[in-house]
């Protein structure tokens, strides 16, 4: 592999369908040698995103020029906002940990794939769908985190120094992001333990070990039907109110509820075949 060119951008605010945006999308090739930092490039400035690297694959450029109709020279170097350009950049054969070497100082491990957002469908004139298909596409790029700080330049050859083990691909990576791949809650948690996880997959993946676990605890206990209960103790807030304390009858735990719910009580008054009401719920 090879380093192509790097490229470099200002924080700026950019009128994008409509609205002011504060970001540092549009970036440029440098010439020269350019410091490398633990936080990514130096004079390169971040608006959103914590990676401190982002790459993509020269041959992806081609790749999408041919998918999206567009004369590829048309795209100067910057243009999917990457700040690496590489020569022979093959993401489907990363996986998060691994290490490359850019030319005799820099050493960077692999973060993540790229999380396309809407600012990406902006600069290539798509609709917010095509977000999925970059994503999926094993073409969207990766996500680097400094290893080692030193200066890198245009020309610089680059290597696979070490291959991480029990990790995760980048590809399969995204299809857990984007749901084309199944994600259970030991997946979900082996991949956020990873160290040097790109905090933009993170994130999301977070967010989906929420709702499973949310799941889990608002489906577990749930009853059909009726259920018997005892009151346990009547406490009257006031000359019209009473908290009527339950507790049921076969001991099991009840699902997790919110104050202002409701429940339906079937109560055993004498000479009434069935009294229904309506109660709602509390927390006091």
């Amino acid at each position: 592999m090879r380093l192509e060119s790097v490229c470099t951008g200002k924080t700026r605010h950019l009128d994008i369908r409509g609205q002011s945006v504060k970001t540092a999308f549009l970036k440029s090739a440098v010439s020269g040698p350019v410091q490398v930092t633990l936080d990514g490039l130096q004079g390169n400035e971040v608006a959103v995103h914590t990676d401190a690297l982002y790459a993509i694959s020269l041959q992806h450029y081609q790749h999408w020029a041919e998918r999206l109709d567009v004369d590829v020279v048309d795209w100067a170097p910057g243009f999917f906002a990457e700040n690496l350009r590489i020569d022979g950049l093959d993401e489907t054969a990363l996986n998060v940990g691994d290490v490359l070497s850019v030319g005799d100082e820099v050493r960077l491990s692999v973060s993540g794939p790229r999380v396309p957002c809407f600012k990406l469908c902006w600069q290539l004139d798509q609709p917010d769908t095509f977000i999925r298909e970059f994503a999926l596409s094993g073409k969207s790029g990766v996500y680097f985190n400094v290893e080692c700080p030193g200066i890198i330049k245009a020309g610089d050859e680059i290597k696979i120094e070490s291959k991480a083990t029990g990790t995760v691909g980048l590809l399969e990576l995204s299809e857990y992001v984007f749901e084309k791949r199944t994600i259970d809650e030991n997946i979900l948690c082996h991949i956020l333990e990873l160290p040097g996880l790109s905090e933009t997959s993170a994130l999301l993946l977070r967010n989906k070990l929420y709702q499973i676990l949310d799941q889990q605890r608002t489906s577990g206990d749930r009853w059909q039907g009726w259920r018997e209960f005892n009151v346990d103790h009547v406490v009257e807030e006031t000359d019209e109110i009473k908290s009527f304390f339950l507790t049921p009858t076969d001991a099991k735990l009840l699902a997790p509820f919110r104050a202002g719910q409701f429940i339906t009580v079937q109560l055993p008054i004498k000479n009434i075949e069935s009294a229904i009401r309506v109660w709602s719920l509390s927390d006091y």
